[in-house]
């Protein structure tokens, strides 16, 4: 039951909150639970359900719309942000632009329809590329497969555990 609530907050304030990275994450972590979990045709049958009532609904089909063509602002911002770090990214692919060292020179590299001056590239990758250099990405991968491996590893040894607890 705690662990139920606790996903249900966390799901809420993630939809309050109205974070798309968030909203992705949650999607993604939905349909790998879909994908392993014994009770998948059960799954998977509400999550269809679920996409057809989010697309039903006016304001949310338009607001998905409007993020998967781009025609809202704050993906145009990200696209220019993430185009202007790139661009620093090609002039400094090794070392990137050091610790904290991001507003400074990506106000060389940003485009000039970009008037915003971000802390931040506003992505994982590029975060850790731009802060650290490649060595960043490297540990990052390594944080992000890691997690994986255990989780496969679990499936393979306690796969009865595993069906008793879904």
């Amino acid at each position: 039951i705690f662990l139920c609530g606790v996903a249900l907050f966390s799901i809420l304030g993630v939809l309050l909150s109205v974070s798309r990275g968030g909203m992705i994450g949650i999607a993604a972590g939905a349909l790998f639970i879909a994908c392993i979990s014994p009770f998948r045709k059960k799954l998977w049958l509400a999550l269809i359900v679920l996409a057809v009532i989010l697309f039903a609904l006016p304001i949310t089909r338009t607001t998905v719309m409007n993020i998967a063509t781009r025609h809202d602002v704050s993906s145009d911002v990200r696209i220019v942000l993430w185009q202007g770090t790139w661009r620093l990214l090609e002039h400094r692919p090794i070392l990137g632009a050091g610790l904290g060292g991001f507003p400074y020179y990506y106000n060389i590299y940003r485009l000039p329809q970009h008037t915003e001056l971000l802390l931040y590239p506003h992505n994982i990758v590029f975060n850790f590329w731009v802060e650290i250099g490649l060595a960043g990405i490297l540990v990052l991968f390594l944080f992000l497969i890691n997690p994986f491996r255990t989780g496969a590893r679990f499936l393979r040894q306690e796969r009865t555990s595993f069906a008793r607890s879904c």
